[in-house]
């Protein structure tokens, strides 16, 4: 388990919308619609479009964030604040390439 994140529940399926059914955990019925949903890796899986069924059993219908939705089917969802680390982006600070001057005088 990663840090600051708490475990929410498991995808179950993909519906014909394209939208994850989820099956909530017992700590998972506290989400919000709107909240980013972070796979065991940290990284960003789905958004939580609205919570359905029972509240014996409630589950999600989540928007996937990720390129190949039907992969994802099965893994655990976690939530809560991931602070994502943007890569350092290094400047080149040297001098600038000098390129040949052509003069039209000669």
């Amino acid at each position: 388990m990663i840090l600051g994140l708490s475990p929410i529940g498991e995808i179950i399926h993909l519906a014909k919308s394209g939208r994850y059914v989820v099956k909530l955990s017992e700590t998972g019925f506290r989400i919000r619609s709107g909240e980013i949903l972070y796979d065991d890796s940290g990284r960003r899986t789905g958004k939580v479009i609205e919570t359905i069924g029972p509240v014996s059993a409630p589950y999600a219908s989540v928007l996937p964030l990720v390129d190949r939705p039907k992969k994802a089917i099965g893994t655990r969802l976690f939530s809560g604040s991931f602070k994502h680390t943007k890569p350092i982006r290094r400047r080149n600070f040297g001098k600038k390439k000098k390129y040949p001057r052509t003069d039209l005088n000669n």
